[in-house]
């Protein structure tokens, strides 16, 4: 038996308290596929300190790059065997926005530009060409991967940013087909005459 009034308190408390239940780790969510345009999010945080105590204050912006336009040359309906030329305008470019008072700069450059087209076909480049050989109704995606970087307009050197940030263009849509060409309607030829007709009826031809 326990010896102290403590003792023989925490012995009975041992004996009564129930065993402790087993802890099932709760499953992780699957993480969301990324979207397929993102933004990068500046944060600035300023410190004012004084004898007594210190204050926060803090502001966060987002900021996006550029839209990627796809385009098609000639036409957005082809023969089939026909050279289609696409293209994207990815470029360098800055964009700016206030945080806390201070100029937030942020700086997209491009990395990587392909294509991917709806039968399977992939292309790199912000520039392309192919040929359809099969008719049908395609569907065409431009985009581009930007890497970034930031920094407090006159306080900071410019901070790289980890990863890049990946953006998809209008989508395109392709007939490509054979083109039925067109029929003259007229049932006659072309007819050689010697004279004009007009007034005429007995030159060679106008009686036809």
């Amino acid at each position: 038996m326990p010896r102290s009034a403590d003792a023989a308190q925490r012995w009975v408390q041992s004996i009564c308290s129930p065993a402790p239940k087993k802890t099932v780790a709760a499953k992780k969510p699957k993480p969301k596929p990324p979207s397929k345009t993102k933004t990068i999010t500046i944060t600035e945080t300023i410190v004012v300190s004084t004898p007594s105590r210190k204050t926060f204050s803090s502001d966060a912006v987002e900021l996006s790059p550029n839209a990627l336009v796809a385009s098609v040359f000639p036409a957005k309906t082809l023969e089939i065997g026909e050279l289609a030329k696409f293209s994207s305008n990815p470029s360098s470019h800055f964009s700016s926005a206030i945080v806390l008072g201070r100029q937030a700069q942020v700086h997209f450059v491009p990395k990587a530009s392909r294509w991917k087209f709806s039968d399977g076909a992939s292309l790199t480049g912000a520039d392309t060409q192919r040929t359809f050989m099969s008719a049908g109704r395609f569907q065409i995606w431009a985009y581009v991967e930007y890497v970034v970087s930031y920094r407090i307009l006159g306080e900071s050197a410019w901070k790289p940013v980890a990863g890049t940030i990946l953006v998809e263009s209008n989508p395109l849509e392709l007939e490509v087909g054979t083109l039925n060409p067109i029929q003259d309607p007229s049932p006659q030829g072309v007819l050689l005459v010697g004279e004009d007709c007009i007034g005429r009826m007995g030159v060679f031809g106008c009686d036809t």
